[in-house]
């Protein structure tokens, strides 16, 4: 049993350089219910899903960087299984805050282009001022409830424009 964990745990380091994090489990995970080394293959295991999960966050946090907050989530998404992705670092933890932030963000944008879609403009400054006081997305949500003050303005125009017009031609 010492030398096959040990052949396994080679083996496993081999996959890890190769970031093949399931074959890394596969090899070592017969051994976690051993009596002899079944707390060695267990440490072992749970290094393999420490480095898979940094490594994971790595690349969230790099999508992230670049604005694909979508594949940022899907890649958090595939760690849920992962009993260390529970074990989360300080900078994992703001980077899950600011993926939940961009997530409901993007809901409440399409909620709240519907609502100007149907020149409710009340309502679309209703939905996006929810985020104003948000640390990661705060400052966005500014300028896009400025946005709306101005569409609403060019269009309280348009509509006198159009009114101006249209009384002009009646009689």
């Amino acid at each position: 049993a010492e030398r096959d964990v040990l052949q396994a745990g080679k083996s496993s380091d081999l996959a890890l350089v190769q970031r093949d994090y399931r074959e890394a489990i596969r090899l070592v995970q017969p051994f976690t219910g051993s009596l002899f080394v079944g707390d060695r293959a267990k440490a072992k295991l749970m290094e393999i899903y420490r480095l898979k999960s940094e490594e994971a966050f790595g690349r969230a946090q790099d999508a992230a960087d670049l604005g694909e907050f979508g594949t940022a989530r899907s890649i958090l998404e595939s760690l849920d299984n992962d009993p260390e992705s529970g074990k989360q670092s300080e900078s994992q933890l703001k980077l899950v805050e600011l993926l939940n932030s961009e997530y409901a963000l993007e809901q409440a944008v399409a909620a709240a282009e519907q609502a100007l879609n149907e020149d409710d403009f009340d309502r679309a400054r209703e939905l996006l001022s929810y985020f104003k006081e948000d640390p990661h997305v705060g400052n966005r949500v500014k300028e896009d409830l400025a946005r709306i003050d101005e569409i609403e303005e060019l269009w309280t125009r348009n509509m006198i424009a159009m009114r101006g017009g249209n009384e002009a031609l009646a009689p």
